[in-house]
C-alpha cells in the first residue's frame, strides 16, 4: 500500500461568509393610494470554488441537438469534449486495485 498526501485547507484559508440586507420606506399619498420604495442587497465574501485538476485539455468539439416538446430541432449546443488525464486514472486504479474496500 503507498502512502497518500492530504491537504485540507492551504494556511491563508479564511472562511466564506454572506452579506444580506434591505431597506424599505413606504407613503401613503391619499386614501387609494401608496408608494413603497425597497433596496435589497447581498455580498459573498472570500467565497470557495473548485479547480478540477484531472481534467485534460479540450478535444474535438462535439454538437448537440436542442429539440422542442415535439421532437423538431430547433438549435444546436457545441461544446469541446474534455479527455481525462489517463495516466493518472490509469495510476489510480492500480494503487487501489489490491486494496480491499473496506479499508478505511
Amino acid at each position: 500500500m503507498g502512502s497518500v498526501n492530504l491537504n485540507i485547507a492551504s494556511q491563508d484559508f479564511r472562511s466564506p461568509y454572506t452579506q444580506q440586507g434591505d431597506i424599505a420606506i413606504e407613503r401613503q399619498l391619499g386614501k387609494d393610494l401608496a408608494v413603497t420604495v425597497s433596496y435589497i442587497w447581498s455580498r459573498g465574501l472570500h467565497l470557495t470554488s473548485v479547480n478540477d485538476i484531472n481534467i485534460g485539455a479540450p478535444g474535438p468539439v462535439v454538437n448537440y441537438r436542442i429539440n422542442d416538446t415535439s421532437g423538431t430541432q430547433v438549435g444546436t449546443y457545441s461544446t469541446p469534449f474534455m479527455f481525462a488525464r489517463t495516466a493518472w486514472i490509469s495510476a489510480m486504479r492500480e494503487s487501489t486495485s489490491s486494496m480491499p474496500i473496506d479499508s478505511w
